[in-house]
């Protein structure tokens, strides 16, 4: 709010000395009206002055005081001073503020003839209030399409009021709440009677038509974003392209996830003077700006993009967030690192950051408070992660997960707020400390008993996520620890025990098996909900594990019998096949089928040694008889015949003779 300078000035006789407001009753009407073309504000100032110090008889004759100048706080800008009286023309001139704090103000030096008691005087000051320049000290702006300016009105309680007129198309912003709007024709009227202070009333007021702006255009992410500047703001323009081209690959990387469109609009605005913020509207996908030319705001609330309430339930994780976001990339295109100071969270002013609630209006003493304590709760939260490990935090939260599913699961999707982050942050960031950080800046007494529930009931999941082996405990369990349903949840972890060390028991004897588990057992046991769920799946699981011990023995069975007379005699039986059947029927969750194949197997392995035996002696006793029967069979069939004589031949011819 804006102080207030005195209202009247005294001229006496020597006789006696007033204070400077004393024995002046004021009534004060001042009317701006603002022009669509940027020309200046006119500013009509009605004014009733009474002097109330009544004569005073002495003994030396008649004491009487009077009044004869009148200051008027008027805004720095001010031109074409002009004070009439009674149709007659008064000296006015302006003069600087008595008070140097008020830099934007100066004051308007009436000057007239004595006012004695119970005389009134009424006067009307005119003049035009000109702006100073975009980015200039001087809070004061005129221009086509816009305006901001200090309005006041001192005097009496109830007979002061300031009234501001501007085109129907402007939208209106001020200090208070007290200004009520009133459409006439092609013009709206905003006024108030309400007394800021003692002295009267004292406003800051903005005013804007967004169609009234110089218009640029930027491609970001396939997607084109207007530029609504003040008219002839180029640079303002300039600066917003260049830094949101440079700021979105960083807050891709960041937040782990592209671009997500929705940013339509940036527009430059003097609101923020009054609301005390810029800001993000996911409504009607326009961030609004100020006139500074401040890399990290820009970023701040181009981050706001990623982080609103469609994806971020609470307005401390979207804020800290922006602000942590904005601290790491403001430097890297041209900003200044100058991340807030934290506040101390048991000082004056200071709250759980879950009860800070949206801005309505105007930024209050929280919003003073809650801008520089989120940044310092998500700091201490995730700020120690390097880039990557950041954006996994980040992405998880900005897609609803809940970090007792597996990375990237849709399952158990929602809106990330104040419980869902503190998961992530530990299961996901590896912060051991975040539950102290949210008993420091978070949550308030009640709900940090809740934190003293939720450790334990960890302790317990832990232990039953442990148990189970590589599966993750059952769904039913991990929505209640999601939803921070604690004690159902601890409930539900006692009658769940036994089942998940018979689930990691199966996993254990499986992998010792060399069998693979059937899909539809870690199935049947991640995902029941309900109780006949939880049975089905422990029933399942029990006999899977029977299952194991049929088909493992009688697999171990088979290849202990491996000498080569059981191996004949297995090969006789098919006790493979029966092996491969069994373990193929238990992969395939057919643990009947797989136990009697097992079965089989075992007993035709039992028997294969014998059979083994029996068929290698058959075979000796069957080659035996034949070798007899061959000899028999030779013997018989010799022939019986006798020498015969022997013929001398006769002499042939002599060596040589040959014919």
């Amino acid at each position: 709010m804006l102080a207030v300078l005195a209202g009247a000035l005294w001229l006496a006789t020597p006789g006696g000395a007033l204070a400077e407001d004393d024995g002046l009753f004021e009534t004060n009407d001042t009317r701006y009206v603002v022009a669509a073309d940027g020309s200046p504000v006119k500013v009509t100032v009605d004014l009733t002055l009474r002097n109330t110090v009544p004569d005073v008889r002495t003994s030396g004759g008649v004491r009487y005081y009077y009044f004869t100048r009148y200051l008027v706080a008027v805004p720095t800008g001010t031109q074409n001073l002009r004070a009439t009286s009674n149709g007659r023309s008064l000296n006015v001139s302006l003069e600087k503020a008595p008070d140097p704090a008020f830099q934007d103000i100066q004051t308007a030096a009436i000057s007239f003839p004595e006012l004695r008691y119970g005389k009134t005087r009424s006067i009307s000051l005119t003049y035009d209030l000109q702006g100073a320049d975009i980015r200039s000290s001087d809070l004061s702006r005129v221009g086509k399409g816009y305006a901001a300016f200090i309005t006041s009105a001192t005097g009496e309680a109830g007979h002061t009021s300031v009234e501001v007129v501007a085109p129907k198309s402007y939208e209106f912003h001020a200090s208070s709440d007290a200004f009520t709007e009133t459409r006439s024709g092609a013009t709206t009227a905003w006024k108030s009677t309400k007394a800021t202070d003692d002295l009267g009333i004292w406003e800051f007021v903005t005013l804007r038509d967004h169609d009234l702006a110089g218009e640029a255009t930027v491609t970001i992410g396939g997607d084109t974003v207007r530029l609504l500047s003040f008219p002839g703001d180029d640079a303002w323009s300039d600066f917003v392209a260049d830094k949101l081209t440079a700021a979105v690959p960083h807050l891709e990387r960041l937040t782990g996830t592209p671009w997500p469109g929705g940013l339509d609009t940036v527009v430059e605005d003097v609101s923020p003077t009054v609301t005390g913020y810029a800001w993000f509207n996911a409504a009607t996908n326009e961030i609004l700006l100020g006139e500074e030319l401040d890399t990290h705001l820009l970023v701040h609330e181009a981050s706001h993009v990623w982080f609103n309430h469609n994806r971020i339930g609470d307005r401390w994780l979207q804020e800290g967030l922006a602000e942590v976001v904005a601290t790491r990339i403001g430097p890297t295109i041209g900003g200044t690192e100058d991340p807030p100071t934290a506040p101390s969270p048991t000082g004056k002013g200071a709250f759980k950051l879950s009860t800070w609630s949206d801005p309505e209006g105007r930024a209050g003493e929280t919003d003073s408070y809650g801008y520089p304590a989120a940044y310092a709760a998500v700091e201490e939260l995730i700020g120690d992660l390097d880039d990557e490990s950041f954006a996994e935090v980040v992405s998880a939260a900005l897609g609803g997960e809940s970090a007792y599913e597996r990375p990237g699961s849709t399952l158990n999707r929602s809106g990330t707020g104040t419980r869902r982050f503190l998961d992530l942050v530990e299961d996901r960031g590896g912060n051991a400390s975040a539950d102290a950080t949210y008993r420091t800046w978070i949550l308030d007494e009640g709900a940090s008993a809740l934190l003293d529930e939720r450790a334990e009931s960890r302790k317990l999941y832990r232990a039953i996520d442990g148990s189970d082996g590589a599966w993750q405990p059952p769904k039913g369990l991990r929505w209640l620890m999601t939803d921070w349903q604690f004690s159902d949840a601890d409930e539900l972890m006692g009658d769940l025990d036994a089942t998940a060390a018979a689930a990691g028991q199966l996993q254990d004897d499986a992998a010792a098996a060399a069998l693979d588990l059937p899909a539809s057992l870690r199935e049947g046991y991640e995902s029941a909900d309900v109780p006949s769920g939880y049975q089905e799946s422990g029933k399942a699981i029990r006999a899977a594990i029977d299952s194991v011990a049929e088909v493992d023995d009688a697999t171990r069975a088979v290849e202990e019998a491996g000498d080569p007379v059981s191996e004949l005699g297995e090969a006789i039986l098919g006790t493979d096949a029966q092996v491969d059947a069994s373990r193929a029927a238990f992969s395939d969750g057919e643990f009947a089928a797989a136990d009697r194949h097992a079965r089989t197997a075992a007993s035709q392995s039992r028997i294969s040694g014998l059979l083994g035996i029996a068929t290698v002696a058959a075979a000796v006793l069957a080659l035996g008889g034949l070798t007899v029967l061959a000899v028999a069979l030779l013997r018989r069939r010799r022939p019986a015949v006798e020498p015969a004589a022997t013929t001398p031949f006769p002499p042939g011819p002599p060596p040589g003779d040959l014919r």
